[in-house]
């Protein structure tokens, strides 16, 4: 039985693939080619999911507390209303990190990564407004006791920002490392290398089994 070959260039990734030859049989030897893996070979499923439950988890406790802000008139916070609108951002960071742990690719993680950036960018703002809202509710000539719910909501607001800006870190290196990374697995084939003059790998010659 003849068979006729067709040639697969090296440039779709075989040319820097690490290669050994292993003759089952004297005219159809088995190469094994070191090819790169996929984002789902090195994504952190778990590490999203729980960075994922804990954007949402504190994204709805920062509401509910900025809505106590509120009612309460603490200084800088029940204007700005930093709890509202960074919330909101946590919750759909966690989100797409749970929907990047259950649908791996490419865009989901991506997604996840950027959200994770601004999600950081949203607790440093928390932080910040928290805390100077808290000095304004200290140098307020009111008494100790008026602004005593006050000091609560802001400081409570600046402690959960600063617990976001760690989670909101820690997803953002768990999205960066899926996608910088990459892992490699040995695939398969029937068919030879053929080396140039330099014996650096030319191309993979692989048997056409449509036409055997």
């Amino acid at each position: 039985m003849t068979k006729e070959y067709k040639r697969v260039d090296s440039g779709n990734g075989v040319q820097s693939a690490t290669v050994q030859t292993q003759n089952l049989q004297e005219s159809q030897p088995m190469v094994l080619v070191q090819m790169p893996g996929t984002i789902a070979d090195v994504y952190g499923i778990s590490k999203a999911k729980n960075t994922g439950y804990a954007h949402c988890f504190f994204g709805a406790i920062v509401i509910l507390v900025q809505i106590a802000a509120v009612v309460v008139g603490a200084a800088l916070t029940d204007t700005l209303v930093p709890g509202f609108w960074a919330g909101v951002v946590f919750i759909i960071a966690g989100a797409i990190g749970l929907v990047s742990a259950n649908r791996i690719t490419r865009y989901h993680v991506h997604a996840y990564l950027w959200l994770s950036l601004i999600a950081i960018g949203c607790s440093i703002a928390l932080v910040l407004i928290a805390g100077f809202g808290l000095e304004m509710n200290l140098l307020s000539p009111a008494g100790h006791a008026d602004n005593r719910p006050k000091y609560g909501m802001n400081g409570a607001l600046a402690f959960i920002g600063v617990i976001e800006l760690i989670v909101s870190f820690t997803s953002f290196c768990v999205a960066c490392h899926g996608i910088c990374s990459r892992s490699t697995q040995m695939v398969g084939v029937k068919g030879h290398v053929e080396y140039d003059e330099k014996n650096n790998q030319k191309m993979l010659v692989v048997p056409d089994a449509s036409k055997a």
